[in-house]
């Protein structure tokens, strides 16, 4: 019996993640409407994701913005607090709690107020 293609498990454990990710930023959404305004954005973020990709290959320059399929602002609650993300923009996955989580051992945020000078969204 011959090996799987690496490929095929690259996509399988990538498709996994993407998945439960997903899950977790619709979760983290406490109105209705955001959630599903999440979901939809989720699986444009696969549409964005494969036509930037061929594009970029063809043209040497992306097809579209990353938010382009967040349609409505949102609010976001997680464990680093509530955000407000703003419609046709990629606000909602920097707020993610996975969004850069190895710093999270250089920031203890238990009290008081953290400002990050220069943030990826301000």
């Amino acid at each position: 019996m011959s090996e799987p293609k690496r490929g095929l498990i690259s996509f399988s454990s990538y498709f996994k993640e993407f998945a439960k990710n997903s899950y977790i930023d619709i979760k983290s959404c406490p109105r209705p409407g955001d959630k599903i305004a999440i979901a939809a954005a989720r699986l444009g973020r696969v549409i964005t994701v494969s036509l930037n990709s061929l594009w970029r290959r063809w043209f040497g320059r992306q097809l579209m913005e990353g938010g382009a399929f967040l349609r409505r602002d949102v609010l976001i609650e997680n464990e680093d607090g509530t955000f407000y993300c703003r419609k046709r923009s990629v606000e909602n996955e920097v707020v993610a709690v996975r969004y850069e989580r190895e710093l999270r051992d250089f920031l203890d945020l238990k009290d008081g107020v953290f400002v990050d000078i220069g943030a990826h969204i301000g």
